[in-house]
């Protein structure tokens, strides 16, 4: 009977990660413009894997493969270790968006393989190759080098993360990520901290039989506990995901409704109340040819309202206020734009983090103040402040548009420069204003920072 539950618990344990590793990867092929779901790979790898290992010890534990115990054995150790170098990536991708440390946290990812793969080998070596008696020393290395650090990178990740998303006004999912990284800390707890038991601290003191004998409880259910809570929060999450889908599908719709009601407008403007104005017209060139005094004034007058009418509805037509930007467009032509200087300065660190579910509306007016702005302050970096980096971060809420740029130039104080000759601020601050939006420039001790929020343009927000 405690062999049948063994078997139970660990099916359970396992298929916790395993289902959330499975919907996770489905989620990650999903497009998103969310940081987090865009992460998700490297989560679910850590859910398949996890769960793999965990079914690996039910057979394990279940004894039926004695003849392969050994193989059995390091093919846990190696998988378990495996799934938590996953789950540090996952936490990489989320705490550096902009992948600015990325071979530098490779560099330390190798080494720690190396630097276990070393310390495994030593273990057996110093025991003589004796596997049966190196067992819980390598487990307890293994929990020590992998899921600690893993567990606790993927609770800061988690933290700042849900602050991101809380401050852009989406409270059910910062709680929901904030719960999730709970389950993880508790997580990396009994399962990285309480461990085998060990002669050198803290596993002579913190471990399984210390916990049993404390609780009364094995430190295996709550493992299993920590488990399905942590699949069932990402399931949560996944759903909460969905309603950015609807809402791309709901956009898509409107904006094609949308550019049907502009053609109608348009083609009704152009072909059918032009037409009649240019009809009028010639009426009253008709009419002013045959009358004099003040009836033909009248009707210069006429004349001269009838043109300026059509001339209205030209640049109407013409006019930037009907021109709907969608959220790609908006990314594609910053791309281009961010392009355009690449072979300009060392090097561009370029992050466009709009979800749709932030999106508001953005009119082709407001579209090219953000070029003009993105651009000056680029021109003014390469030309002036003689910087190797700059960084264009662009990202929203519902109410604003947050642009962030960034050099590591030689930099200015704006309380001791001469605004009035310093064309580069006026212009970006002009162009702000005619975003009616705000601009804050601060002095670094290497470079310059800009900080720019632009509401979303006047209409309805979301494509309500």
């Amino acid at each position: 009977m405690e062999m049948q539950l063994t078997i139970f618990m660990y099916f359970i344990y396992g298929l916790s990660f395993y289902s959330m590793g499975i919907s996770s990867m489905f989620q990650y092929y999903r497009q998103s413009n969310f940081l987090f779901r865009r992460s998700l790979f490297f989560l679910a790898l850590f859910g398949i894997i996890h769960g793999i290992t965990e079914w690996l010890i039910m057979f394990n534990r279940s004894q039926i493969f004695d003849q392969i115990e050994h193989l059995l054995f390091f093919a846990i150790m190696f998988l378990y270790g495996i799934s938590f170098f996953a789950l540090m990536y996952f936490a990489y991708h989320l705490l550096d968006d902009k992948r600015k440390y990325e071979k530098i946290f490779n560099a330390s990812v190798i080494s720690l393989v190396i630097f276990w793969f070393f310390l495994i080998y030593l273990i057996i070596h110093i025991n003589q190759y004796d596997l049966t008696s190196t067992r819980d020393e390598l487990r307890l290395i293994t929990r020590y080098l992998t899921a600690v650090p893993a567990g606790s990178l993927t609770v800061i990740a988690l933290v700042r993360y849900s602050k991101k998303i809380l401050n852009s006004g989406l409270k059910r999912l910062a709680t929901l990520l904030n719960v999730l990284a709970g389950t993880f800390f508790f997580y990396t707890i009994f399962t990285g901290l309480i461990a085998e038991t060990f002669n050198f601290f803290p596993a002579n003191i913190i471990n399984s039989a210390n916990f049993y004998q404390l609780i009364g409880i094995p430190i295996e259910i709550f493992r299993i506990m920590s488990a399905i809570i942590i699949s069932v929060v990402m399931f949560m999450i996944i759903a909460d995901f969905e309603l950015e889908s609807e809402e791309k599908r709901r956009r898509n719709q409107t904006a094609a409704t949308r550019a049907i009601e502009r053609r109608k407008m348009g083609s009704q403007l152009h072909d059918i109340v032009l037409q009649k104005l240019f009809s009028l017209g010639m009426s009253i060139d008709s009419m002013t040819q045959n009358c004099t005094g003040e009836e033909h004034t009248k009707l210069v007058e006429a004349r001269i309202a009838t043109n300026q009418i059509m001339d209205d509805i030209r640049d109407f037509l013409r006019s930037p206020i009907i021109q709907h930007v969608d959220i790609d467009d908006f990314q594609a032509e910053m791309t281009l734009l961010i392009e355009s200087f690449k072979n300009q300065i060392g090097t561009i660190h370029f992050n466009f983090n709009i979800p749709l579910i932030f999106a508001g509306t953005l009119d082709s007016s407001t579209l090219q103040g953000i070029i003009y702005i993105v651009r000056e302050f680029t021109l003014n970096t390469i030309k002036h402040a003689h910087a190797t980096t700059l960084e264009i971060d662009i990202s929203s809420n519902k109410e604003t548009i947050l642009i962030l740029l960034k050099d590591d130039g030689i930099g200015f104080d704006i309380t001791e420069v001469d605004q009035n000759k310093h064309f580069g601020i006026i212009s970006i601050k002009s162009r702000v204003a005619r975003c009616r939006g705000e601009v804050v420039f601060t002095h670094l001790k290497k470079g310059s920072l800009c900080k720019i929020k632009i509401p979303w343009s006047k209409g309805e927000k979301n494509g309500k």
